[in-house]
């Protein structure tokens, strides 16, 4: 959260600034062309009608000439063109004519030309000014983003630390429940099996309760599980592993599954992939993803396992057919407690937690998991992405 808001501040930062200085820098080049242009018409204007320029007019006060245009040849005129070389009167003319703009600068020269004829001022004062007041703004700038963005490091951990009291607060609460709950469950499900032998006989009232502890104790295991994965960090383990092998069997332990269903299995695994990472986490991985597969696939359906290696990645496809089609229900199904199946039918639905697990795993190894519906082949599809150390 810390680097999440240190990265807004900048990004906020940086755009409002470069706004700032490009609409400053926009804005002065404007209002300095538009007086350079309204002081090139006034001076074309006393040229036209042979007047004596007025005293004291600032649109008198720098030095201009005029160049003219007659097939390709210039010629100049004024009084102070003998103030530019013989490079200027060269380059100068020829960008004047060959510009489809009425007016604008060569270098720090401003043009404003009517037909063949073309007036020249020098504006070496305002192009410097327009220079000076891009580089300070720059420098303001960049001062100010300098300081903004360490400031937002250290006002990061002000503003986050109730996040993260609270959520370090949710992770122990999450630890010490379910240890809590560990032991009282136990209990009862020992006191329920030892009534049940008691019986002489199965009640279906003892089965009944004895399968809701069953599923109460994987509830809780989940959970920890999930805070356990949440809490790793940089705690995983690197060794270098067949993943391609590992896939291949994970697979073949739902063939019972899969004949009972009548569900087709298909696989595309190539043999003797490498892959450096956590191995017991990705055995996990690959199992919550099949369970997931196998549980809400349809019946006679099918399930497509593939994988494939990019660039230093590890590409992996679970896919299976499906019933139910709803691009809702896959934006959400990475939330805790959110299953596919809404019924929440003991069959079929599990506690919600698999594919939060499995999201939780992905992310502590820096790597990207997507689920998305695949329309033409009528199926749910999960997409893993891992970066190969």
């Amino acid at each position: 959260m810390r680097r999440k808001f240190s990265l807004l501040v900048t990004v906020v930062t940086f755009s409002v600034l470069f706004l700032i200085v490009a609409v400053l820098n926009i804005f002065t080049f404007a209002i300095t062309e538009n007086r350079l242009c309204k002081n090139a018409k006034e001076i074309f204007q006393v040229e036209q009608n042979q007047q004596r320029p007025p005293f004291n007019r600032p649109a008198f006060s720098t030095r201009f000439f005029f160049v003219e245009e007659a097939d390709g040849t210039y010629t100049f005129s004024g009084n102070d063109v003998h103030y530019y070389s013989e490079e200027d009167k060269k380059e100068v003319p020829e960008k004047i004519f060959a510009s489809k703009n009425d007016y604008g600068f060569v270098r720090f020269l401003f043009y404003y030309k009517q037909g063949s004829k073309a007036i020249v001022i020098d504006g070496r004062s305002d192009y410097e000014s327009l220079r000076s007041t891009l580089w300070i703004s720059c420098l303001i700038s960049l001062s100010a983003f300098a300081l903004i963005s360490l400031s937002s490091i250290f006002l990061s951990k002000i503003v986050v630390k109730p996040y993260e009291k609270m959520y370090h607060s949710q992770r122990r609460f999450l630890t010490d429940a379910s240890h809590e709950l560990k032991t009282p469950i136990s209990i009862l499900s020992a006191n329920l099996e030892i009534m049940e032998k008691e019986y002489g006989k199965k009640d279906k009232w003892l089965s009944s309760s004895l399968v809701q502890i069953k599923r109460m104790k994987n509830l809780v295991q989940e959970l920890v599980t999930l805070n356990k994965v949440e809490e790793m960090g940089k705690g995983l383990s690197k060794e270098c592993f067949d993943i391609g092998t590992a896939l291949v069997e994970a697979c073949g332990f739902y063939a019972s599954i899969a004949m009972k269903k009548n569900v087709k299995v298909e696989t595309s695994i190539p043999e003797h992939l490498t892959f450096v990472g956590d191995e017991s986490m990705i055995l996990k991985l690959f199992g919550i993803l099949l369970d997931n597969a196998f549980k809400y696939v349809s019946e006679n359906g099918f399930v497509f396992v593939s994988m494939k290696e990019e660039k230093k990645k590890i590409i992996l496809l679970f896919q299976n057919s499906s019933e139910s089609l709803d691009e809702d229900k896959i934006r959400h199904c990475f939330e805790r407690f959110y299953t596919m199946d809404e019924s929440h039918s003991h069959q079929s639905s599990g506690f919600g937690i698999g594919l939060a697990i499995a999201k939780a795993m992905v992310e502590q190894m820096n790597s990207s998991i997507e689920a998305r519906i695949n329309q033409k082949k009528k199926a749910v599809e999960f997409e893993i992405v891992l970066k190969n150390s």
